[in-house]
């Protein structure tokens, strides 16, 4: 069995790639392959790869965005599994080892893993309330790194990522959210396990403004429909009242509701 790690990058991120390649090159379990796609730096990207001895493919693009790009890697797949990778993102050694024993161990279509962050030794979200059953509301709950597509069983010409969403895009995420809601409607069971596979740090500089509403009501009308929407990000944006930003507090609230149910 082969895992396929999926990376797209501006490559304007040097030291946190050598920090992921340096992570790969140290996986106990050498059974996988690196899909980079790069869009920018791509002379950089290709020598800093020389230095490493682990499989990999690089694709060089010009055109920006994070959907675009991983459309573009998936073509160049030849692994059983595809776990999606971020630039400043990186992996425990036995990682490779964790995928390969769980997706054969369960049998899973997809899994979502943990993600940790040894920096601040704490994980990257509240995984306590994580059920092993992911339904609708998990989905919205999961990231593009802790996310592994079972391509035995799913055939990846289904695993597109919608362009309008993720960075570089029209709305600048939610694109994992998406395409695994995607593949839970057409029957594909998702389970989560109490595993970490992937190191990155905890962002704590989140800024809700108008951008990240309109971002936001658009990922959740697509998987809650408009009132189920409106409820959700109002209950996001009370959660995280003081993060508003740029416009005022009763503002954000209005533009929640407009962007969901009236439009």
């Amino acid at each position: 069995m082969k895992v396929s790690i999926l990376l797209p990058t501006l490559g304007e991120r040097i030291d946190e790639l050598k920090r992921l390649f340096n992570s790969l090159e140290e996986q106990t379990n050498k059974s996988f392959e690196l899909i980079i796609v790069s869009q920018g730096n791509h002379d950089i990207i290709e020598e800093l790869l020389k230095k490493f001895t682990f499989k990999y493919t690089q694709i060089k693009i010009e055109k920006r965005g994070l959907s675009l790009a991983r459309n573009i890697g998936m073509k160049y797949v030849n692994g059983n599994y595809v776990v999606l990778a971020d630039d400043d993102a990186w992996y425990p050694k036995d990682s490779i080892n964790t995928i390969i024993t769980e997706m054969k161990n369960n049998n899973e279509d997809i899994i979502c893993f943990k993600i940790f962050d040894p920096i601040s030794g704490k994980y990257y979200k509240n995984y306590s309330k994580h059920k092993q059953k992911v339904g609708t509301i998990q989905i919205l709950k999961k990231s593009s790194i802790e996310i592994c597509f079972n391509l035995i069983k799913i055939n990846k010409s289904k695993i597109v990522f919608n362009e309008e969403f993720g960075l570089g895009s029209e709305f600048q995420s939610g694109e994992e959210n998406l395409i695994i809601n995607d593949l839970r409607k057409e029957g594909y069971k998702i389970k989560f396990i109490d595993k970490t596979i992937v190191y990155h740090r905890i962002r704590r500089n989140t800024i809700i403004d108008e951008k990240f509403i309109r971002s936001k009501a658009e990922v959740l009308k697509r998987i809650l429909g408009k009132f189920g929407a409106c409820i959700y990000l109002n209950l996001i944006l009370i959660k995280n009242f003081r993060k508003i930003k740029g416009i005022k507090n009763a503002k954000a609230f209005i533009n929640a509701i407009k962007m969901t149910i009236l439009n």
